[in-house]
């Protein structure tokens, strides 16, 4: 068999570069940061033609639900799962909200909250159908940019931009702030070069973090009230604080990058096939009572 027509199929349909494998990479990043042990009704809101579902299938889970908005994506879910996966217990439903009442053990929101416009309310909801010492899963991107915005300001997001937001977690690091909060500021100062990292540290903790808040404008307090968080919450350490203030505790909040394909043979050809996203992915578990508003 002639070797290039050989090499061309796998690097088609089976290479690990392909945008097929990327995703399931990406969902099992996701899925593999869940502990199982007592883990049996996942959710997924969000959940388009039901791929991440499928995984999760794969991945053991005793019990699915998928939500989503678009009632075409939730028909060929159905399909699928009728042809394929008929043996696993999986519901979808077509709804425009978070409009469930049975508990669950797991919740997803998977490159879902920074488009929808309150996402405070989908949190307090996943939070009250949530067991306890339940999981939510929380990935997006960094600053919820669409390309709308990318060409407004005029630039796009590059390959290095992962890179550059570790970059800047080392010099963070390097200044004896802990891992956490090191990750933690690298996520929210992007577009800063290294020079202004470190001004930055001069500075003290308090009118750090003041800064970099108003930087991303978003408030940062009232997270209950709804009425007062009208504008979609973008900033990965704004979820970290109305997460805290839920109730849910052992927060855990990394950085990472999501690729996105473009279905373009002009950019395709000069080989840019994808925008690759600084994200954040950010679990959490549910162990207390919410702190009561003043």
């Amino acid at each position: 068999m002639n070797e290039d027509f050989k090499n061309t199929i796998y690097k088609e349909l089976f290479s690990h570069e392909t945008i097929f494998w990327q995703r399931v990479n990406f969902n099992y990043r996701i899925l593999s940061s869940i502990k199982k042990s007592n883990k049996t009704i996942f959710l997924d809101y969000g959940c388009g033609w039901g791929f991440f579902i499928f995984c999760l299938a794969a991945f053991g889970a005793k019990k699915i639900i998928g939500i989503d908005i678009r009632k075409n994506e939730i028909e060929i879910a159905k399909k699928i799962k009728d042809a394929i996966f008929h043996d696993y217990d999986i519901q979808f439903y077509h709804r425009s909200t978070l409009d469930y009442q049975e508990s669950i053990d797991v919740m997803f929101f998977n490159n879902v909250l920074s488009h929808v416009k309150l996402p405070v309310e989908y949190l307090m909801k996943a939070y009250s159908i949530l067991n306890y010492q339940g999981v939510i899963s929380i990935y997006d991107n960094n600053n919820g940019l669409s390309l709308l915005v990318h060409y407004r300001n005029k630039r796009l997001w590059n390959r290095n931009e992962h890179e550059l937001t570790k970059q800047r977690e080392n010099i963070f690091m390097k200044n004896r702030l802990t891992a956490e909060k090191a990750q933690n500021y690298a996520l929210m100062t992007r577009g800063l070069s290294e020079e202004d990292c470190l001004a930055l540290l001069n500075d003290t903790e308090e009118n750090i973090e003041t800064y970099l808040i108003t930087r991303e404008n978003v408030m940062p307090t009232h997270w209950l009230d709804s009425d007062i968080v009208d504008e979609r919450i973008i900033n990965p350490i704004i979820y970290k604080h109305i997460l805290s203030d839920m109730g849910f505790e052992n927060i855990d909040l990394r950085s990472d990058s999501y690729n996105y394909p473009i279905s373009s043979n002009i950019l395709n050809k000069i080989g840019i096939g994808l925008f690759i996203y600084p994200a954040f992915h950010m679990t959490a578990e549910k162990r207390r009572l919410p702190l009561k508003k003043k």
